[in-house]
């Protein structure tokens, strides 16, 4: 739509061109003038207007002033070229003293397209409001959201550009937030598991919906060989967690990035109190796995379903979501690294030309753990990637974490997997 504008008021404005200079109606001075003053028009009012943080919190009113503007801009040159400049002298060509409609054209024209191209950064925009009213943040043309069901994280994506912005602000217990800081290095952890190629390009301060926090942005070779960028960006106070992320591929990072900076900039944070803790069950509630021996929580990703195990005394527990699952299983040991390769064995002789892809040490919520993961052909046949974790409970006690996908939606699998292990509270340990 706006190329078409674009090539419309160009090839408008040379026929207009051209007619005017048959009929002898054109003037390279007038012309000038008007370019001169659309510069100055653009320079101070145009520019400081769309880059100032008053176009980011009240977009809707600056469009409308900056429409308002375009249209004085405009009327004020056609009433300056229509209006004689000098006084009708008698017996002169009134075609000698007034402005021609050629004129009259080539000013509407071009402040038609300093209308277009300073209104079309604006257009297709919209304000989105959390469903939960947590925050609202503004979506450029070519954005749509995605609400996931049973979770507080919303997903933003430009399915042109392959690039997704997910954001959420979780509410928790104020003994229990953790810091910014610390949020991001539990994140960077588990790039030896998703992504072994991970480059660290920045990492330093931020603001989230006028909260100080910090940010990561990390460079990474996905399954097929391609490159990604993605920026993780988390700010905390006790009682609070704001984190937002965003992924792009590489080559359509640099294009695609004002997009990426003017959503984390329009994010607002509503006064909303944290949930009401009372006797009756909350939504969130009924999304807790509780251990029935009390020895671990965690939180149910959404979409997924629970099988009680049928010994309560084991603590084994299994979620499935379509062809994917994942297992929970208690265990004892000496060492991190030393567990996980046990039950990778026991997995190993279960599968087909299984082989281990990459395997690392890692902290999840400050306890020490090490993942492995790995793909194979499981029994029925199928190829699955495998990713087991293991969890050091303290006292010689270990929570292994197993899931299984399809191949092709591993990437998808495996950190909703994680984030599911970074909700894990042990007994005794703050929810």
């Amino acid at each position: 739509m706006r190329i078409s504008l674009y090539l419309f008021t160009a090839a408008y404005a040379y026929y207009t061109f051209k007619r005017a200079r048959r009929t002898g109606e054109w003037s390279w001075s007038r012309f000038f003038i008007l370019l001169g003053a659309t510069a100055v028009y653009v320079a101070c009012f145009i520019i400081p207007l769309v880059t100032s943080k008053l176009f980011e919190t009240h977009l809707n009113l600056m469009f409308s002033i900056m429409m308002a503007g375009n249209v004085a801009f405009v009327g004020m040159f056609i009433y300056l070229y229509r209006k004689p400049p000098f006084p009708k002298e008698v017996g002169a060509p009134v075609s000698a003293i007034s402005t021609s409609q050629g004129d009259v054209s080539k000013a509407s024209v071009l402040a038609f397209a300093v209308l277009a191209l300073c209104a079309a950064p604006a257009q297709a925009q919209g304000l989105y409001k959390d469903p939960s009213g947590a925050f609202t943040v503004q979506l450029p043309a070519g954005w749509q959201s995605q609400p996931q069901a049973d979770s507080p994280i919303i997903s933003f994506v430009n399915e042109q550009a392959e690039a997704s912005v997910s954001m959420g602000v979780i509410h928790g217990a104020e003994s229990n937030t953790p810091t910014a800081e610390k949020e991001l290095d539990s994140i960077q952890s588990q790039f030896p598991q998703n992504c072994p190629q991970a480059k660290i390009k920045q990492r330093g301060p931020t603001t989230l919906g006028g909260m100080q926090g910090a940010f990561l942005l990390v460079g990474c070779t996905n399954d097929k060989g391609g490159g990604e960028v993605m920026k993780f960006a988390v700010a905390s106070k006790p009682g609070l967690l704001v984190v937002l992320n965003s992924a792009s591929p590489a080559p359509n990072y640099d294009a695609v990035l004002p997009a990426l900076n003017s959503i984390e900039h329009s994010l607002r944070l509503l006064a909303v109190s944290a949930p009401a803790q009372s006797s009756a069950p909350t939504h969130a509630s009924s999304r807790t796995y509780r251990d029935p021996q009390g020895r671990y929580t965690l939180a149910v990703p959404a979409g997924w379903s629970v099988t009680p195990p049928a010994d309560a005394g084991s603590g084994t527990v299994q979620l499935s979501s379509g062809p994917s699952w994942a297992m929970l299983m208690p265990s004892s040991g000496g060492q991190p690294r030393d567990v996980n390769h046990q039950v990778t064995q026991q997995i190993q002789a279960q599968f087909k030309d299984f082989k281990m892809l990459n395997e690392g040490d890692l902290q999840v919520n400050g306890h020490p753990s090490h993942g492995t993961t790995a793909t194979g052909i499981n029994p029925k046949g199928a190829r699955v990637s495998v990713l087991v974790l293991s969890i050091d409970a303290g006292s010689g006690h270990y929570l292994t974490v197993i899931s299984s996908s399809p191949n092709d939606q591993a990437k998808n699998i495996n950190a909703t997997v994680m984030q599911m292990a970074q909700s894990i509270r042990f007994g005794g340990e703050g929810e």
